[in-house]
């Protein structure tokens, strides 16, 4: 059932056709987008909302320096969200090697 003023149709495109109109949209800067979206700092809860965790998870990535605070450590930094999200397994990684060299001193 379609609403007024709508239309419904599907188009068949090759390959090589899909592979220009992408390389012609412009390339979204995931930073920009996410401090226009989120502002240059967001709090604990909404940064767990972010990146799909808890809050709790949160607090840990700041204590481990996964992640960045801002405005006195009261909000989360959001390019540091950004910089986590593109590196996300290497943070992880190192972030699990120096809990490990923490144990073992």
């Amino acid at each position: 059932m379609q609403r007024q003023g709508t239309i419904e149709a599907t188009i068949r495109l090759s390959a090589e056709q899909i592979a220009q109109i992408l390389s012609a949209m412009p390339v979204v800067d995931r930073r920009a987008a996410m401090v226009d979206k989120h502002g240059e700092a967001c709090t604990k809860a909404a940064a767990a909302r972010i990146l799909s965790c808890s809050p709790g998870k949160i607090h840990a990535m700041i204590e481990d320096g996964r992640i960045r605070t801002a405005c006195e450590g009261s909000r989360v930094d959001v390019r540091s969200l950004c910089d986590y999200i593109e590196t996300r397994d290497a943070a992880d990684r190192d972030a699990r090697r120096r809990k490990g060299r923490k144990k073992q001193v």
